[in-house]
């Protein structure tokens, strides 16, 4: 049989190729220049023919719409922080409105979009042409009412080096929503509010398409009902987290952090879940989808994984999950399984599959292979900058994690932790071939040395009373919410407040 490459690894190839291109178009093309050849935005947009407009410093009052026609479009501002795009809150108006038309490759570059009535960045994939794509890199999207980024009709967008934050929405995905092929890199989603009974607080691919985060934050976003920080639908090609953080996220029913209906397999791999909360399946709440009459049993494979402090405040029949699944969870290699909370895994008609290597401080997660290590403590450090473009777990000198995992004759399998840092990295110098750590991180010398280790039911005790509480206080932290726009903070590392 053929071997072929995941659509996502095509995709990305097909975007380095259009980076290219641009850059070959950015020499030959004739850059216009609002302010100096047209008075506004839209009037660029309407009447010039070039396909290089650049927008300078300063704010700009408008409601934008631009028409993408066959080829390469580059739109690009002085920086998040010094070109910004301000709705001004005209009604029923989005910041900006992209149509992609048959075989249009579309960049906006170096700007804030702020303060729309509906969208910040609504994206309509008009010919429903696969090769189309919107770009969006170093943009900052924010406090928008119905949603920070929104694509329909399959349209494909990628987010680079962007901070989606404080956008709220009555629909999928407060801080983006995408039926096509969605990729997330090097970002920050946070601080977004998916109200009335809507799910996806920060990402939700919500028809078919394709979903990868990596290198990103996805933090403080709540959803009203499912995945408080991703919400993956039925029909999606494939989904993957790597190297990314989610955090603090909230869900008034089930799935804190991330809410799987996906036929095809979710791969989490070099990541960290910390603090997410909801009813059921704080972290990871994995749902059966029925084909009909049908039930469509689904894999999560997870590895390099650490998992800290989630809460579920209810449960069925059991309260407290840190994976809840109704189908297939696949556990594999290195997960550095940690609740605080009376059960590490809920097994609802779920079975736990362990390919070893893993740390849970009960006997939960059937992790149950010869390598596993049930009922033992472990013991990580809470979320800091320990480098790398996220903020990440180290473990505590003493953990069991430390050069626990794979190495030896069987190596590690993977190459780096979640910082980019390589694995493995051996801290017994008498151990003739190097071991993998367990979790997310590979602890090196070079790192601050940590403390003794101390338990996460210890070092979380507060946190647990405080996610009990979470659910008798939701409406009115989102009344608050929609009052209050919190100050930006700096890129990368939302790591508590």
């Amino acid at each position: 049989m053929n071997w072929k490459p995941p659509a996502i690894i095509l995709f990305s190839i097909t975007l380095a190729l259009l980076m290219s291109r641009w850059t070959l178009a950015a020499a030959t093309s004739c850059p216009v220049t609002v302010g100096i050849d047209y008075a506004t935005i839209q009037e660029a947009f309407d009447q010039t023919a070039c396909r290089i407009i650049n927008i300078p410093a300063g704010t700009y009052n408008e409601q934008l719409r631009f028409d993408a026609y066959q080829g390469l479009y580059i739109i690009r501002g002085d920086g998040a922080d010094q070109t910004i795009i301000d709705a001004n809150l005209a009604l029923n108006a989005n910041g900006l409105s992209v149509l992609l038309r048959t075989d249009s490759r579309v960049l906006f570059q170096g700007m804030t979009i702020r303060n729309a009535d509906r969208s910040g960045v609504s994206v309509q994939n008009i010919d429903q042409d696969p090769r189309s794509l919107l770009l969006l890199d170093d943009m900052t999207i924010t406090a928008n009412r119905e949603g920070g980024v929104a694509g329909t009709d399959n349209a494909a967008i990628t987010i680079e080096d962007s901070t989606i934050s404080d956008n709220f929405s009555n629909f999928y995905g407060a801080g983006v929503q995408a039926s096509g092929i969605l990729t997330i890199i090097r970002s920050e989603i946070v601080s977004n509010t998916s109200q009335v009974n809507n799910d996806g607080g920060g990402v939700a691919l919500t028809r078919t398409g394709e979903l990868s985060i990596e290198d990103s934050t996805i933090a403080y976003n709540v959803s009203q009902r499912s995945g408080g920080g991703i919400f993956v639908g039925s029909d999606v090609g494939s989904a993957e987290i790597k190297r990314s953080t989610i955090a603090h996220n909230r869900a008034a029913q089930t799935g804190g952090g991330v809410y799987v209906l996906s036929d095809p397999p979710m791969n989490i791999t070099n990541s960290t879940f910390a603090d997410n909360a909801a009813e059921q399946g704080s972290a990871i709440y994995s749902r059966t989808y029925f084909d009909g009459n049908s039930p469509i049993s689904r894999t999560l494979a997870i590895s390099f994984t650490t998992f800290a402090s989630n809460h579920a405040t209810a449960g069925a029949p059991d309260p407290a999950s840190t994976i809840f699944a109704q189908n297939s969870v696949v556990t594999q290699y290195h997960v550095l399984h940690y609740n605080n909370e009376d059960f590490d895994c809920e097994p609802v008609d779920a079975e736990f599959v362990s390919n070893g290597f893993n740390i849970e401080p009960s006997n939960d997660c059937y992790f149950h292979t010869t390598f596993d290590r049930p009922n033992t403590p472990s013991a990580v450090l809470p979320l800091a900058d320990n480098g790398g473009p996220t903020a990440t777990m180290l473990p505590a000198t003493g953990s069991p994690a430390i050069d626990g995992g794979l190495g030896g004759a069987f190596y590690c399998g993977i190459s780096e932790d979640q910082r980019g840092e390589p694995r493995p990295y051996d801290t017994t110098p008498l151990t003739p071939e190097a071991y993998c750590d367990i979790g997310a991180v590979e602890w090196r010398d070079q790192d601050v040395a940590p403390p003794t280790a101390v338990s996460l039911r210890q070092q979380e005790a507060g946190l647990r009373d405080q996610s009990a509480d979470w659910l008798r206080i939701a409406g009115a932290y989102i009344l608050l919410s929609l009052m209050v726009i919190r100050a930006k903070k700096p890129h990368n590392h939302y790591l508590g407040r």
